[in-house]
């Protein structure tokens, strides 16, 4: 039996999901911007408005999300294939709630 617990989001959950938020926001508009930028048949005044766009959005490229544990806001050790931490996937994974995972001993 699983006890649900009320998860309280820390300020790096929060952070991250309004990293999360504003880069599904800007991210068609960033590829525009960027292609402008790299574009070197357009004169250099556009490219360079076209960089100072990029510039100005803080928070909207992708390398600034961090994965993070969707149970537990935990920011290390996350495994890609299920979203959570080791430890949550070593507790889980002995309990059987996730499927291939057993425990095993030498």
């Amino acid at each position: 039996m699983v006890v649900k617990k009320e998860i309280n989001m820390n300020n790096f959950a929060k952070l991250d999901k309004k990293k999360r938020n504003t880069f599904l926001i800007y991210e068609l508009k960033r590829l525009v911007f960027k292609a402008l930028s790299h574009d070197l048949s357009l004169p250099k005044l556009i490219r360079m408005k076209a960089q100072l766009q990029l510039i100005k959005r803080k928070h909207s490229s992708k390398t600034s999300i961090h994965n993070r544990c969707f149970l537990s806001n935990r920011g290390k050790s996350i495994y890609k294939k299920y979203g959570i931490s080791r430890i949550l996937i070593r507790n889980l994974g002995h309990q059987g709630f996730i499927p291939g995972i057993s425990k095993d001993s030498w």
